[in-house]
């Protein structure tokens, strides 16, 4: 198992299918992986990368703080796999002597991953089968990163659903917009 060491380059949108997308490249910068993400993580992932503060710990908090509560340490992420255009990943805990593997989907290990400062990784079969060498990362320059990653019609992270196929998707005025009660009144939830 040969480990490839990921950083995050870039989130933004997939300018032909309107999905989210994190780009993760390399050290050196020569190989980008591009993975198709839900809106939902791509705000939590956004909010990580800002530091943007939020009134109620989101899910990844959550993990973060129960792995923390555990007495154990987020070691790092690994992307896995791709099996059917559907990207596999884990989180690598350890506890003492002890090292605990959980199969996560990809957006949910960067965004644990962003709040916790542990590495991500990418097998090298993963970058040898999916990494591009070259994306139109400066196109547009506006208040959106837009993109061209010659996506494949099912190519994410999950179950290679689409959660906004038909409409345009604009992270930053999610983001911006986002209000406590978007996600329910319930004060003890």
């Amino acid at each position: 198992m040969s480990l490839c060491k990921m950083q995050v380059y870039k989130l933004g949108i997939d300018l032909i299918a309107h999905d989210p997308v994190i780009i993760l490249t390399d050290e050196t910068e020569t190989h980008s992986l591009p993975i198709t993400i839900g809106v939902f993580e791509a705000t939590a992932i956004a909010l990580a990368i800002e530091g943007t503060p939020v009134s109620r710990p989101t899910s990844h908090d959550l993990i973060k703080s129960v792995i923390e509560e555990l007495r154990a340490t987020l070691e790092s992420v690994v992307i896995t796999e791709v099996k059917n255009n559907t990207f596999y990943a884990m989180m690598v805990l350890k506890r003492g002597d002890e090292e605990i593997r959980i199969d996560a989907r990809p957006s949910d290990c960067i965004a644990v991953a962003l709040r916790t400062g542990a590495p991500i990784y990418a097998e090298e079969s993963v970058l040898k089968s999916e990494s591009i060498k070259e994306v139109g990362f400066d196109v547009p320059d506006s208040e959106e990163d837009s993109f061209y990653t010659e996506k494949r019609e099912d190519d994410s992270d999950d179950d290679g659903s689409s959660d906004n196929a038909d409409s345009q998707f604009d992270v930053e005025d999610f983001i911006k917009n986002l209000n406590p009660n978007d996600f329910g009144n319930d004060e003890n939830g």
